[in-house]
């Protein structure tokens, strides 16, 4: 598993927004962090009787494209540089806040009717995304066998996803409909996945298997007690365990995602090979531009005549 050990507190919490939580850099606003990236601050530390905690930069947009196109254990050195095909924008410490991201607006999930999506529905797309516990009385708890069955919808996403540009809600760089055609849109716009989305629609490609597996775990003879363990096969190590009106996500991994193949390059050269070793050498019916022909062979043994 990764050698950090982590601790997470609401962003903001006991702190001045406007004096640690830097705005985008491609905008002057703050960014409504209740749905952004960086809602939590995260510290760190190597061993977990450490006496000093190490507090993790917020992460930014650049970063989190990096890190999908890294594939990078890490070292435990927070100073450490990200090798790697493609380069990195930062340290050790910025690509762990960037996996930070990535796995948590993943892998954040809870039961079915825990929240609700209170967006305006007549304020159209310009509508201020909304989503909060479900009002008193309308969550009654779920049984851990009920929380086993994915197919019913019985866990949804609590974060948004991040889109391809790194954020979790889009940002429209200066794009502006032309005269002649104002109703058009963004040709660049990236959307979200519906909010509160069950996880039994998520896609795993390429791993052969769901998104989500969930099992019954304790309760021995009695069934009834037994909490519901929920894992997730793309990112191994993120869990989540629920029964009645309590639940609760972890994550215990190396911070890597599952491909379902080995790592390689998008691109292979072709391998040198060295004329002076003997296999390589010509052999008496080479043609004399060298295409063609047989290398320097030996003919393979003759059989033993079988006995009489």
């Amino acid at each position: 598993h990764t050698p950090f050990s982590i601790s997470v507190a609401p962003s903001g919490q006991d702190l001045d927004p406007k004096k640690h939580l830097p705005p985008d850099p491609v905008s002057s606003e703050y960014a409504d962090f209740a749905m952004s990236t960086n809602q939590f601050v995260y510290y760190v530390c190597t061993e977990l009787n450490a006496a000093n905690w190490a507090r993790l930069d917020d992460v930014q947009p650049p970063q989190i494209i990096a890190a999908r196109l890294a594939r990078r254990f890490f070292t435990g050195d927070l100073e450490a540089k990200v090798g790697g095909a493609a380069p990195f924008p930062g340290k050790e410490a910025h690509y762990l806040r960037a996996q930070i991201a990535r796995i948590t607006h993943a892998t954040k999930i809870a039961p079915k009717g825990h929240l609700a999506d209170y967006t305006d529905p007549e304020g159209g797309a310009a509508a201020e995304l909304t989503v909060g516990l479900s009002e008193e009385g309308k969550f009654l708890g779920v049984s851990g066998q009920q929380l086993c069955d994915l197919a019913r919808e019985s866990w949804v996403h609590a974060a948004l996803d991040i889109l391809p540009q790194g954020r979790s809600r889009y940002h429209n760089f200066g794009w502006a409909p032309p005269d002649d055609k104002p109703d058009a849109k963004d040709p660049k716009l990236e959307k979200n996945k519906p909010v509160l989305q069950s996880i039994h629609l998520d896609k795993a490609p390429g791993l052969g298997v769901p998104a989500w597996t969930a099992q019954l775990c304790g309760g021995g003879y009695a069934g009834q007690y037994a909490a519901a363990l929920v894992r997730s096969n793309l990112w191994p190590g993120a869990c989540a365990v629920g029964w009645g009106y309590t639940f609760v996500n972890f994550y215990n991994g190396n911070g890597q995602m599952c491909t379902g193949r080995m790592y390689a390059l998008d691109k292979s050269w072709p391998l040198a090979t060295d004329g002076n070793l003997a296999e390589y050498s010509k052999g008496p019916r080479s043609k004399p531009d060298g295409v063609g022909g047989d290398l320097n062979l030996q003919p393979p043994p003759k059989e033993d005549p079988p006995p009489a």
